[in-house]
């Protein structure tokens, strides 16, 4: 019974969800003949530390470094989420960009569906599909960033000429609920303005939780939720289409304001190594 429990468990780990997109992807993951070695390996150690878990993308990107991006299942401190029912998280995992393991925290495509102009509570609990477009949560942002050091990337693409733009930063963090989730981010490196370091210090605001610096609550003027201040150089939480050309998905790129079509901002651990709450 320990074995079969274990087995699960292992293969609940390292698998993806288990809808239409990835069936394909989860039969090539879900225990086949090609990871046997290393499924023997976590099963040995579920066996005699059932409390070993996979945190965060990267650990699981350690483990086969052939896995494809998709939704895995992790578990870290934030515990319950929108996205799964139990400790075990639903995560959306970059496993190909810059040697992969990213964890992304946030997802726009074009033409996208879900709205987000939300809520405080919406966006500290996080909403939307990890197959589309969503917001992670800021309850679960703080918890990935206040245990370990990690670095953010943020992708984009704009809607003009489709060009590409990333960001990169060694510093990342998301401040706890007291703070009204502030903001520290440094350490940036790319092309043209850093849009997003503007945002640094600050705490988050919604349509319902002014927090910025501006007269008029800029969540409500810019229809989304951001670390915002007097309001801002870069709104990615935006609509797609807004009522102003400032009211939109957008960034600074240091000459003028671009309307964004694509976006993931993802966050990756600066140490990947296993975590075990018993001795073997």
């Amino acid at each position: 019974m320990l074995k079969l429990v274990s087995f699960l468990f292992v293969c609940l780990l390292l698998g993806f969800s288990s809808s239409a997109n990835n069936a394909t992807a989860a039969s090539k993951v879900n225990c086949g003949e090609s990871f046997q070695s290393k499924l023997k390996e976590i099963l040995a150690i579920s066996q005699s530390c059932p409390t070993t878990y996979y945190e965060n993308c990267c650990q699981i990107k350690q483990l086969v470094s052939t896995l494809p991006s998709g939704v895995y299942s992790v578990r870290h401190i934030a515990g319950l989420s929108p996205f799964s029912p139990n400790v075990h998280m639903l995560a959306r995992c970059d496993m190909v960009t810059d040697g992969g393991g990213w964890l992304v925290i946030q997802r726009r495509l074009p033409k996208g569906k879900v709205n987000f102009v939300r809520k405080w509570d919406d966006y500290e609990n996080g909403f939307g599909d990890l197959e589309g477009e969503f917001w992670y949560g800021l309850k679960n942002i703080h918890a990935l960033t206040s245990q370990n050091d990690v670095e953010l990337r943020i992708d984009m693409i704009f809607e003009d000429d489709g060009s590409n733009l990333t960001w990169t930063y060694t510093t990342f963090k998301v401040d706890g609920a007291s703070t009204k989730y502030k903001l520290i981010v440094g350490g940036g490196k790319g092309t043209g303005r850093d849009s997003f370091a503007y945002q640094n210090g600050r705490m988050f605001t919604t349509i319902d939780s002014d927090n910025d610096n501006y007269k008029t609550n800029c969540a409500y003027l810019m229809q989304a939720g951001w670390w915002y201040k007097d309001c801002y150089f870069s709104n990615l939480n935006g609509p797609h289409t807004g009522h102003s050309k400032y009211a939109k998905l957008i960034w600074n790129d240091g000459k003028t304001y671009r309307g964004v079509s694509n976006v993931e901002m993802k966050i990756r651990g600066k140490n990947c190594e296993v975590q075990k709450t018993c001795q073997l």
